[in-house]
């Protein structure tokens, strides 16, 4: 590839984001697109940003990284099953790291070693989904 990857911090889109702490609640993927659901952190940067709930450590909040006009997908070290939380609920653990250069994306967390060539990287809160 040549360049050096650089942190998910440094792509636009996801400013105000803190994946380290957001949990991963499923992933999916098909010809062209890559999704991850998760239980995003939201820091006071980000404009939907209204400070954590009673009894929670951050603002949490429902949505979708989703990887666009994929046109390369390899996973590999595909971890442990999901944890089930109270509610019954899957939870495939935090980002470990997210790095990329040039339209390449190498996600790691429980869920494994995710290494997609994209067009577009989104993140989207739930609650403004259109």
């Amino acid at each position: 590839m040549g360049s050096a990857l650089k942190p998910y911090t440094a792509i636009a889109d996801l400013a105000g984001f803190l994946l380290e702490d957001s949990y991963v609640l499923d992933i999916h993927a098909t010809p062209g697109q890559l999704d991850f659901r998760t239980d995003f952190v939201l820091t006071p940067e980000h404009g939907a940003y209204r400070g954590p709930r009673s009894g929670e450590q951050h603002d949490y909040r429902r949505g979708c990284l989703s990887f666009l006009q994929v046109t390369h997908l390899t996973w590999a070290e595909q971890g442990l099953p999901p944890a089930v939380d109270a509610r019954g609920e899957k939870d495939y653990g935090t980002f470990d790291s997210f790095e990329w250069a040039d339209h390449r994306y190498v996600v790691v967390g429980s869920f494994g070693s995710i290494d997609v060539r994209a067009g577009i990287v989104r993140a989207q809160l739930a609650d403004e989904a259109s």
